[in-house]
């Protein structure tokens, strides 16, 4: 199953080395989930991603990534990706009239 974001957009996003990191791969499916949760839609299923979706996937890898007890929370998030979100559950929401 694929992600919002590749293993490769990942660890460039980190600035890490190498072709997968064990912690990154556990993240993946987690932040998938929790944009689907937070929005109503699973953007990961989408043949092209769309670019707000990839942007908020990133901001919680680097985020869940720095603070692994942040994981599945976004009351503290940084700054932003609360209303990258939001735009996200506007998109969802136009998608689903279409």
């Amino acid at each position: 199953m694929a992600n919002i974001l590749t293993v490769a957009e990942s660890l460039a996003v980190l600035r890490l080395d190498g072709a997968s990191h064990p912690v990154v791969t556990l993240l993946l499916p987690a932040i998938d989930g929790y944009l689907k949760s937070a929005t109503g839609r699973d953007w990961a299923a989408d043949t092209s991603i769309d670019p707000v979706a990839k942007a908020a996937a990133q901001m919680l890898l680097v985020q869940w990534f720095e603070n692994p007890a942040m994981v599945g929370q976004a009351g503290e998030l940084a700054f932003g990706l609360n209303n990258v979100i939001g735009q996200l559950q506007a998109k969802a929401l136009l998608l689903a009239e279409a």
